[in-house]
């Protein structure tokens, strides 16, 4: 089987050093393992907080309140956007 990477995601794994195709391959093994004991869904949940909390930061501004720590700066983009993945 023959797995393209991107170019930069090939470029740090190689950087790592020797053994780095037998890291990808724990590390896709344990997405694996994660997915199938149902542990990536938590992924969906925190995005969703994420954005509960983005919005009552953008509220509290609108009202003039100041709470400068409680927006969160991960880069996700709305979970409408995410394609749909056949797991």
């Amino acid at each position: 089987m023959t797995l393209y990477l991107d170019r930069s995601v090939a470029r740090s794994f190689k950087a790592m050093g020797k053994g780095y195709q037998s890291r990808i391959n724990r590390l896709l093994q344990t997405w694996l393992q994660m997915k199938a004991a149902g542990m990536i869904e938590v992924e969906k949940a925190m995005l969703d907080r994420q954005r509960e909390v983005n919005k009552a930061h953008d509220a509290a501004e609108a009202e003039g309140v100041s709470v400068p720590y409680l927006r969160c700066y991960a880069k996700t983009p709305p979970i409408e956007e995410l394609p749909e993945v056949d797991w």
